[in-house]
């Protein structure tokens, strides 16, 4: 800063930290940090139209499992991944939300059940790793969301349910 009497370390300028900031700031004038405007390249040459994993119930794995807050309703979440093991969708990946609110609480634990987590009459304690890699078997509904058609798991049953089981489980 250059003021006679005055040590330079001794002044802050209140300036410095926005200065900073407005450097950090991409010639793209959309405020972005430079590593936000990181380059990318991929091949999407190969890829295939979505399809639907068929209707029915299907045999399945829980390949990713986390609890997370419902970005429409802002509730807790358990959110779970699956991937169908066998059939004409095997290998085809498909998400299943069951929230935690008191009063749909029930289709978590059925879930729970199902994978073999001990969830109903009890407080209950498990870890992710005691989900993933567990077979079950599940239900897919398709359902029009937005003008086109996605897949929905309706139910999760056991892995020995009777395929053509059209009842919730337990």
């Amino acid at each position: 800063m250059n003021i006679p009497g005055i040590d330079d370390a001794e002044v802050k300028n209140p300036f410095s930290e926005t200065d900073a900031a407005d450097a950090a700031l991409d010639s793209s004038g959309l405020g972005l940090d430079p590593s936000e405007n990181e380059s990318f390249e991929e091949d999407f040459s190969e890829i295939s139209e979505f399809q639907l994993v068929a209707e029915g119930m299907h045999p399945a794995r829980v390949i990713d499992f986390e609890k997370v807050i419902s970005k429409s309703s802002g509730n807790p979440t358990y959110e779970w991944q699956f991937v169908v093991t066998d059939g004409v969708s095997k290998g085809q990946e498909i998400k299943f939300w069951t929230s935690l609110q008191p009063s749909a609480r029930w289709k978590a634990a059925v879930s729970l059940q199902a994978v073999g987590i001990k969830a109903q009459g009890s407080i209950v304690r498990f870890t992710k790793t005691d989900v993933i890699g567990k077979l079950c078997m599940i239900k897919v509904i398709h359902e029009e969301y937005n003008g086109r058609m996605t897949n929905k798991v309706d139910s999760v049953f056991p892995p020995q349910a009777n395929a053509s089981s059209d009842t919730e489980p337990f």
